[in-house]
C-alpha cells in the first residue's frame, strides 16, 4: 500500500511535470509528435520456401522419425485407424523445420500401396469424415508442427505390409501396427 506522504508526492512530480510540458510551448503553438528527421516504413521480405530435389528415403513403418531432405521437414507415422465410412485413414506428424513459411502447395497426394503394388486411391475427405484435417490446407510456420489426416480406399487389416511415401520419406512395412 503506498503510504499519504508517497501518494501526495506522487501527485506534485506528476504536477510538475506537466506544468513543464505545457511551459515548453510557446504560446499559441500545440504540442506536437512530429519529427523533424524523415522516416520510412519497410518490410522485410520474407526468403522464399524452395525444396530440394533428393532420393526417396525408406524407412521401416515402425521409425520414430525420419528427416525428409527435399523438404526440410520431419515426418512421424502415428496411425492408421477406420474412417467413419469405410477405408483407412493414415496420420502423419509433420514438423517444419525451415527457417521460412512452408507453402501449402509443397506438398503432393501422398501415395499407399498394398504388398501386391497396388496403388490405393484416395477417397474424398468429406465423405471419410476428416474434411479440413486432410492435407496441408494453409502454410505451415517456421518449426512448427501439424498432423495430416489422409483417407484411403482400403481396409486397415490390408496395411499389414503396405508402403506409404509422402514428401521425399517412404514407410514400408506394417502401418496398421
Amino acid at each position: 500500500m503506498i503510504s499519504r506522504q508517497r501518494s501526495t508526492a506522487l501527485a506534485a512530480v506528476g504536477s510538475l511535470f506537466l506544468a513543464a510540458m505545457l511551459t515548453s510551448c510557446s504560446e499559441g503553438e500545440q504540442p506536437s509528435l512530429k519529427s523533424e528527421k524523415p522516416f520510412s516504413i519497410t518490410s522485410a521480405k520474407a526468403k522464399p520456401f524452395v525444396p530440394n530435389v533428393v532420393d526417396t528415403t525408406i524407412v521401416p513403418a515402425t521409425a520414430v522419425s525420419v528427416d525428409d531432405r527435399g523438404l526440410n521437414v520431419t515426418w512421424a507415422l502415428q496411425s492408421s485407424s477406420y474412417a467413419s465410412n469405410g477405408g483407412t485413414i493414415i496420420t502423419v506428424k509433420m514438423t517444419n523445420n525451415n527457417d521460412v513459411i512452408l507453402p501449402a502447395d509443397v506438398l503432393a497426394p501422398p501415395l499407399l500401396f498394398l504388398n501386391d503394388g497396388t496403388e490405393v486411391p484416395l477417397l474424398d475427405a468429406a465423405s471419410a469424415g476428416i474434411a479440413g484435417q486432410d492435407g496441408l490446407d494453409l502454410p505451415l510456420g517456421a518449426h512448427a508442427t501439424t498432423n495430416l489426416r489422409y483417407a484411403f480406399d482400403t481396409a486397415p487389416g490390408n496395411l499389414w505390409n503396405a508402403a506409404f511415401e509422402i514428401g521425399n520419406v517412404r514407410f514400408e512395412g506394417n502401418l496398421s501396427a
